[in-house]
């Protein structure tokens, strides 16, 4: 018989489970990047398990012949390496390096000067470079590498990675300042550079002081909290720092003699989840510098800086269904979409910026909430407004633009959509009728006919109409008579007869017009010794305020590209005869 398994057992397989979950996450640098103290490729013993192909190493990522700064974001990875992002600085060419005494790692960025004096050449870097990648699991690891102009002597190296955009500003100070979990990497290399060693720290404002010889999640200095300081480092370690035991090549700098190049990575979600961080940073920037000693607040010598973006996002927008508003003056154009974080951080304060351009009115441009605001890796928020015109089109333009921190930080901008255009058809027409009547009138002994006539004029579209005007024409001949509506402005129709085609609602969608006139010739003899005298009136002039208004076509000459005409034939008839 089986038996039942305890609560104890159970909860045993929970935390192993978990365990295991967590552990799976975490990917140590050398699965990813070649860090063997070899910028060359030598062998790939290692395979980048997203299934995208093997791990990169310094010459495929740097590439032949580097420019003085490469930043680059790249998605999907291509044929030069497998990085989401990645900078490359060529310092030949420049002499700056720290000066003075608050140029130190733990004091504010305002506190660092620079000058461009030249450093001893055991600390002189010859270039610096960096590149990110998403671990399969999704671990945020960043790899780093730097080579000297001299081997001689040990040396220590610092990296910074901050959010905010970070450098010097030409005058001996620098850009931009710390925000909390920047990360700062010290790797010491002794022996005469045979020894590695490698600790992790995270820029911190609580940490107003620092503890000897402090564990992991401890305050090491004022700012600075140590996230790891491994005993082993490289191979299956979330940490590694390595230099070349002997001489590399280098498609940037050639050959490279031991111990010159220094490269190294480390796992910053592993690191950051040790003080209980989840939200990943965005780096916005990357600093590499030589230091005087292993400790937090040595004196800093010389340094390279560069952009190190490793941040995205993008926008959608699309158009909704637009429609006329209920007085027929205006369209309102809904229109919505959606942004992705499509980086390895965290964006804050994310909003989009739609640009548009109208054809009634001037352009403009719009700032418009995300929901959510924040967005982690990979989340996505939604964005929505309607936009108001006469026009039955508008074209507008989105952007989306986050920060890296929830105070600020380096704004980080999606490219644009294309310039979309939302549209509707509006299309108008009036429906007109007449009706007249006759009437003789005896004066000076002479009988004189009257024709009297009346109607009405409806709107039968969607757009008010503006500027009505009528003419009212007599028989066969050019003689007009002028007609005087009772509204020159028709409200848009919400409802039409099925028979008459006349607007039942709004009332104020139809307006009447009369008058009369006493002609001067007979246009028609019927039987019985009646005359008749025809008319028609045209409805000369009609504006719709929105789309268009349509014009007649016939094969009357007074009517054809008119809006709108209606004719009557009215008899003199004897009394009680002829009744309409």
């Amino acid at each position: 018989m089986t038996r039942p398994t305890s609560i104890l057992t159970r909860c045993l397989l929970v935390f192993l489970l978990l365990w295991a979950t967590a552990t799976m996450a975490q990917v140590a640098p050398t699965t990813l990047f070649q860090l063997d103290g070899n910028a060359a490729n030598s062998s790939l013993t290692c395979t980048y398990a997203s299934g995208s192909g093997p791990c990169d190493y310094w010459n495929l990522v740097n590439g032949t012949g580097a420019p003085s700064i490469i930043t680059q974001t790249q998605t999907p990875p291509t044929a030069s390496g497998n990085w989401s992002a990645r900078t490359f600085i060529n310092g030949t060419s420049t002499t700056n390096s720290f000066t003075g005494g608050g140029s130190k790692d733990p004091n504010p960025i305002s506190q660092w000067k620079y000058s461009t004096s030249p450093t001893p050449n055991k600390d002189t870097l010859n270039a610096g470079y960096s590149a990110a990648y998403i671990a399969p699991g999704g671990d945020f690891e960043v790899m780093f590498g730097a080579n000297r102009l001299s081997p001689n002597g040990d040396a220590n190296i610092g990296i910074w990675f901050f959010q905010n955009q970070v450098g010097p500003n030409g005058s001996g100070g620098f850009t931009g300042s710390h925000v909390d979990h920047d990360i700062f990497v010290i790797s010491a290399f002794t022996n005469g550079g045979g020894t590695s060693g490698i600790a992790v720290y995270e820029w911190d404002h609580t940490c107003t002081s620092g503890v000897k010889n402090p564990a992991n999640g401890q305050c090491a200095d004022s700012n600075l909290r140590l996230l790891a300081n491994p005993s082993a480092v490289c191979g299956s370690s979330l940490y590694c720092a390595i230099t070349n035991a002997t001489s590399t090549s280098s498609t940037w700098g050639g050959s490279l003699a031991s111990p010159l190049f220094f490269e190294g990575g480390v796992d910053i979600t592993a690191a950051l989840a040790s003080a209980q961080v989840t939200d990943l940073p965005c780096f916005s920037s990357f600093l590499v510098e030589t230091r005087s000693s292993q400790s937090p607040s040595a004196v800093l010598k010389d340094f390279l800086a560069g952009g190190f973006p490793v941040c995205s996002v993008s926008v959608s927008k699309a158009c909704g269904i637009a429609s006329v508003n209920s007085g027929g003056t205006s369209i309102s154009y809904p229109v919505s979409g959606t942004v992705t974080n499509t980086g390895i951080g965290t964006l804050y304060n994310v909003s989009v910026s739609d640009a548009i351009t109208y054809t009634d009115k001037a352009a403009e441009t719009l700032t418009l909430a995300v929901t959510p605001s924040t967005l982690a890796k990979g989340q996505s928020g939604t964005w929505s407004t309607t936009l108001t015109s006469t026009a039955t089109s508008v074209q507008d333009q989105a952007t989306a633009s986050g920060t890296t921190s929830s105070s600020g930080g380096t704004t980080v901008t999606s490219t644009p959509t294309n310039l979309i255009t939302c549209g509707i058809e509006v299309q108008s027409a009036l429906k007109v009728t007449k009706m007249c009547s006759t009437s003789l009138a005896a004066e000076n002994g002479v009988v004189d006919v009257n024709v009297a006539f009346n109607g009405v004029v409806c709107n039968t579209g969607k757009s008010a109409i503006t500027g009505l005007t009528l003419v009212d024409y007599q028989g066969s001949s050019s003689a007009t008579h002028s007609v005087t509506p009772s509204s020159t402005g028709l409200a848009a129709c919400t409802t039409v007869d099925g028979v008459t085609g006349l607007c039942t609602a709004p009332a104020n969608a139809c307006t009447t017009y009369s008058g009369s006139y006493a002609p001067s010739t007979i246009d028609a003899t019927a039987t019985a010794g009646r005359y008749f005298f025809n008319d028609e009136v045209v409805v000369t002039g009609a504006t719709a305020t929105i789309g268009t208004l349509t014009k007649v076509t016939t094969s009357d000459t007074r009517c054809n590209n008119q809006y709108g005409c209606a004719s009557a034939s009215c008899p003199i008839c004897d009394k009680n005869q002829c009744v309409q």
